[in-house]
């Protein structure tokens, strides 16, 4: 979505957002890379690893991005969410200080949830986020 808010803004018409509460994770290539190279050293058989990883309002990405700038409330699609869910919590059994160790059962519980997490990003750390990726 950064894309899409820069080209926005850059045409001068409203950033435009699904829903005011609408959250989503950060995750960068680097960090994906981090994680892929830990698995290999240290991964057991049979173990998933799911990233632990901030997570944004998009509405702070839009103001990140374009401070005090109009936006567009669009609503939300068909199959969109609120918030991204990443696990169950009956799917994990334990955590690193970088990743969630998870053994996927087929069991339903409560989720892990962009919108329920305690690592969130804000406006700043978004400015700071976006222009360490140019």
């Amino acid at each position: 979505v950064i894309p899409l808010f820069q080209g926005q803004k850059r045409q001068g018409i409203p950033l435009t957002i699904t829903h005011p509460e609408m959250t989503r994770y950060y995750y960068t290539l680097d960090q994906a890379v981090q994680l892929v190279l830990e698995s290999l050293k240290s991964g057991k058989k049979g173990e998933i690893l799911v990233p632990v990883m901030p997570s944004f309002k998009v509405a702070d990405l839009a103001e990140a991005i374009d401070p005090g700038g109009s936006r567009e409330f669009i609503g939300i699609r068909g199959s969109e969410k609120i918030h991204e869910d990443i696990i169950t919590s009956h799917e994990l059994r334990s955590r690193r200080s970088n990743a969630y160790v998870i053994h996927a059962n087929g069991e339903t519980g409560d989720n892990i949830s962009s919108g329920q997490n305690d690592w969130t990003l804000s406006i700043s750390d978004l400015r700071t986020a976006i222009h360490a990726q140019r």
